[in-house]
């Protein structure tokens, strides 16, 4: 079987090697996040059943991880919002 990369065409320009600037590490807090997300939080604002709202429950879990994701990590978050999106000016 063909894999997708190998049906691909050579590349014309040579890969670039990146420093490493981030520290090594095996550290991830993604089993944490799901545990309190399922187990913590949803249950505070779910009644048992299914209501067939799958769509709007899918874009409120967006709403909620993104909103902890600023609570969790403002710095980096004030810092993406602080910078204006390219092309875009200023008010007069």
């Amino acid at each position: 079987m063909v894999s997708y990369a190998d049906s691909l065409p050579p590349l014309i320009l040579p890969p670039l090697n990146y420093p490493q600037v981030l520290v090594p590490n095996d550290i991830s807090i993604n089993p944490e996040i799901y545990t309190l997300y399922t187990d913590q939080l949803i249950p505070t604002f779910t009644e048992d059943g299914d209501d067939n709202n799958y769509g709007s429950a899918a874009m409120y879990d967006i709403i909620i991880l993104q909103a902890r994701s600023h609570h969790c990590f403002p710095p980096r978050a004030r810092q993406r919002d602080r910078q204006p999106p390219g092309g875009w000016h200023a008010a007069r």
